[in-house]
């Protein structure tokens, strides 16, 4: 059970899909030869969790398997923290707000030095309206982690966006774009960032470059992917965007 837990763990931390899959074997290993420790659904729900974030597999499906690991999880009396943080995603995925806010609630309550668990909470904070919330937590998952990926730097970003603070969110989602010069994730929140300060020229350009990284973005389906409680804030994101030149 060491062994499956250590590996996993191991590939896990790697960031990729086939590490993630990898460490999914592991710790499903670890729920068959250790059932009576939280430490293999909890696991579990997480891969699945970063399959769906990532959109390394169909994100539906495996939220999906997310939730249904992460409920297994929570119900042991050894509880990790971290089922409630992936059970937080999929209520906002599903509209449910409060419940996901007071899910990733609980998940930090079990982990206090956890950096996932902190940023899943500021990620639900900023959809679901407390974006200033949303910086401090996410600020406090980046200095738990120290060496942070990408995804942090993009929720904090939007976070000072969606706070107002566009002098913030310039430079952290040029962070985002210095550490992976893949994302469009980043770039998408830098030209947000940009036509909402009336940067129209450097808009325009991150917005060229989004569309050479992925010629089938369309604003109605990334709108689809943001679960805002309140529509105007979404509606004042696409529409910056569209803006910049990005087609519906």
């Amino acid at each position: 059970a060491r062994e499956c837990f250590y590996r996993g763990l191991s590939d896990l931390y790697k960031g990729t899909k086939e590490a993630n899959a990898s460490a999914r074997r592991y710790f499903e290993e670890l729920t068959r030869v250790q059932p009576d420790i939280v430490n293999g659904p909890s696991n579990v729900s997480v891969t699945h969790w970063l399959d769906a974030f990532f959109g390394w597999t169909d994100p539906g499906d495996s939220m999906e398997q997310a939730m249904i690991w992460a409920k297994k999880a929570v119900e042991y009396e050894d509880n990790d923290g971290l089922g409630y943080g992936v059970l937080g995603h999929a209520l906002l995925l599903a509209g449910r707000h409060e419940e996901a806010i007071e899910s990733c609630r609980k998940g930090v309550a079990y982990r206090a030095s956890c950096p996932l668990s902190h940023g899943q909470l500021a990620l639900v904070s900023t959809y679901c309206g407390d974006a200033t919330t949303a910086v401090k937590l996410a600020t406090e998952a980046i200095n738990l982690e120290r060496t942070y990926p990408t995804w942090l730097i993009n929720v904090l970003a939007g976070a000072y966006r969606d706070a107002g603070a566009l002098d913030k969110s310039i430079p952290a989602a040029r962070e985002s774009v210095r550490l992976d010069p893949r994302t469009t994730d980043g770039r998408i929140i830098l030209c947000s960032d940009y036509s909402l300060a009336g940067q129209r020229d450097e808009a325009k350009r991150v917005a060229e470059d989004i569309v050479a990284m992925d010629p089938g973005f369309r604003l109605a389906d990334y709108a689809r992917t943001q679960p805002y409680k309140e529509p105007e804030v979404l509606e004042r994101l696409v529409e910056s965007l569209r803006e910049a030149g990005l087609p519906d």
